[in-house]
């Protein structure tokens, strides 16, 4: 239970660090600044400090409880915003501060009757286009439409979901 940063291009090793606060659940997705860690315990994502050597700076819940539950999906970073899914079939947006964005379904919805499990996916996707205006003042403005980030990730209900990132509405289901 030792987690090692290397540097991506040399190989070099940076540091290494004992996990000592949980054990982890799933494969790890790093970005400049931290590495995100499912927990095999408590059912928590950690996210650890790159600059500090691996400190456990936060740790973003689900609604499971007990020692006995897991995240075991990879989470996924898309600024500003982490991505992960759960034993308990929700998919979780979460700040780097701690604040949860949102839950798909809605928390206020009947849980989940097929468990979400699969690693989710980001895409982002652009059908925006640039379109000059003028203000009242002859001011000229520039306008850009419609840019959404999809989050992808399937099911074991045999389904496919496109969530809109940002809000964590349903887009659609295959």
């Amino acid at each position: 239970q030792v987690m090692y940063c290397l540097v991506r291009s040399t190989g070099n090793l940076l540091w290494a660090k004992q996990l000592r606060a949980f054990v982890p659940g799933g494969r790890p997705f790093a970005i400049r600044s931290h590495v995100f860690v499912p927990g095999s315990e408590l059912a928590r994502v950690w996210a650890l400090d790159v600059t500090k050597k691996g400190t456990d700076v936060a740790f973003y819940k689900t609604f499971l409880g007990g020692h006995d539950k897991q995240i075991t999906a990879q989470p996924v970073y898309n600024d500003p915003s982490l991505y992960f899914v759960s034993h308990d079939g929700y998919v979780y947006s979460y700040s780097l501060q701690g604040d949860k964005n949102w839950t798909y379904p809605d928390a206020s919805a009947p849980a989940p009757k097929d468990e979400i499990q699969a690693d989710p996916v980001i895409h982002r996707f652009g059908y925006g286009y640039t379109e000059m205006k003028e203000d009242a003042q002859g001011k000229k403005l520039v306008k850009k439409t419609f840019d959404i980030t999809y989050l992808f990730v399937g099911g074991f209900d045999h389904a496919f979901y496109a969530i809109d990132a940002t809000s964590g509405a349903l887009l659609w289901k295959y």
